[in-house]
């Protein structure tokens, strides 16, 4: 598969075909991306929602203004052969002794424009500029109590480049906008309801511009949020074991809690409530571990395969797991459930955090099931040694995960008792 089908690129082509200017053309190792392309309206979709966090510094063209020469400071000249008004925007790429401005593109300024500035990310970095026309700048700013600052209200859904290449887009304010290794992809949400992206106001940031957007806290459900609308949902189903697709909902049910807690417990936790990525392939597949789309898109894949290879298990809400990590999670559910069963009064009344003689009973139960499901732990190359041992001969961390899946059954169980 050649690489511009492979991310939607049109590659190295010639400035005839492009109108764009020789200084930003392709003779590099830049690449040609079109973000309206169908692939890249997926990303967009399955991105998380940013807000710039920032306030920045902004001010109205006037006509008088420009021909004053006002806005030279801003890095606004009249381009003679041009006939117009331009503005250049810099962007700072590297660090330390490497960090550097560079153009990042030429754009004409109209009278009744906004010309931003955005705050600078380092000592020493030469201000990003650059124009945004006024019926915009209103939608996505609000004055603040200082004359002159202004803070972003409107929200996008952003992606890291994927490539892994400088790349070149059409900007949706005309002309090309080019970015590095990297940046990122920005689309703006149209709507408050964040749901509808545009599909023309599609740009690039750098990654000091990224560096001035949060994520927006509350845009989307939790998977916390949407588990237990999906375990609730379960549980009115039926009364009786089987729904008709064959599945007990009591499984289901108990394996969401499962699957959280494993993720409260083996995840690395952001500041934003969210986990560190865990991806893993979809069926299982163990080359895909650790691997997310766009390492994949790095590697050879289609942006449409490599959505479809791997999912991120620490994140994503149970409802939302393929078919094999579900599977996954019922198999320990399935087991619990049959042990609450066989000794429902027996683990109902049990304190599992203080009582050693039943946690070594239960506990070897737990694992020895875990171990039945999971064959590869005994593989001489990819295996695990440690968790291949009986209950007693785990390190007291890995005993605990079998008894935290007791407590969470105890818990589930006398919920949906009640």
């Amino acid at each position: 598969m050649s690489e511009n089908h492979q991310i939607g690129m049109t590659g190295n082509i010639s400035d005839a075909e492009t109108g764009f200017d020789e200084n930003i053309a392709t003779e590099t190792h830049e690449v040609m991306v079109d973000l309206k392309e169908p692939e890249y309206t997926e990303l967009f979709q399955h991105a998380e929602y940013y807000i710039k966090k920032k306030v920045v510094d902004a001010v109205q063209v006037t006509e008088a203004g420009l021909e004053a020469g006002d806005y030279k400071d801003l890095d606004v000249e009249f381009d003679e052969a041009a006939g117009q008004y331009m503005i250049t925007t810099w962007v700072m790429r590297g660090e330390g002794a490497d960090r550097r401005a560079e153009v990042e593109d030429k754009r004409r300024v109209e009278v009744g424009e906004w010309i931003v500035t955005n705050p600078i990310q380092q000592e020493g970095d030469r201000a990003n500029n650059y124009p945004v026309p006024d019926e915009t700048f209103k939608k996505r700013y609000e004055s603040t109590d200082e004359s002159g600052k202004f803070r972003a209200k409107g929200k996008a859904r952003i992606i890291k480049n994927p490539t892994g290449k400088k790349v070149v887009i059409e900007a949706p304010w005309g002309g090309p906008q080019n970015g590095d290794e990297e940046c990122y992809f920005c689309a703006v949400c149209e709507d408050e309801t964040l749901e509808t992206i545009s599909p023309e106001n599609r740009y690039i940031l750098s990654a000091n511009d990224f560096a001035t957007y949060e994520v927006v806290e509350g845009a989307a459900e939790t998977p916390e949020q949407e588990n237990e609308k999906f375990g609730e949902a379960l549980i009115d189903r039926a009364e009786d074991a089987e729904t008709k697709d064959g599945l007990d909902p009591r499984v289901e049910s108990l394996a969401i809690p499962l699957a959280r807690d494993y993720a409260e417990k083996n995840y690395p936790k952001r500041e934003d409530g969210t986990f560190e990525p865990a991806w893993r392939g979809v069926n299982g597949e163990k080359q895909f571990k650790n691997k997310s789309p766009e390492d994949l898109v790095r590697e050879g894949m289609s942006i449409e395969e490599a959505q479809k290879a791997v999912i991120d298990i620490a994140n994503l809400p149970y409802d939302q797991y393929s078919e094999y990590w579900k599977e996954q999670n019922r198999g320990g559910a399935e087991f619990l459930i049959h042990l609450l069963e066989k000794f429902e009064a027996e683990i109902l009344g049990i304190d599992f955090e203080h009582d050693q003689a039943a946690r070594e009973k239960f506990g070897h139960m737990v694992h020895e099931n875990w171990i039945s499901r999971n064959e590869w732990v005994k593989h001489p190359d990819y295996g695990d040694p440690t968790l291949a041992k009986p209950f007693a001969e785990l390190p007291p961390e890995e005993q605990q995960k079998d008894i935290d899946q007791l407590v969470i059954l105890q818990k589930w169980a006398k919920e949906h008792k009640s």
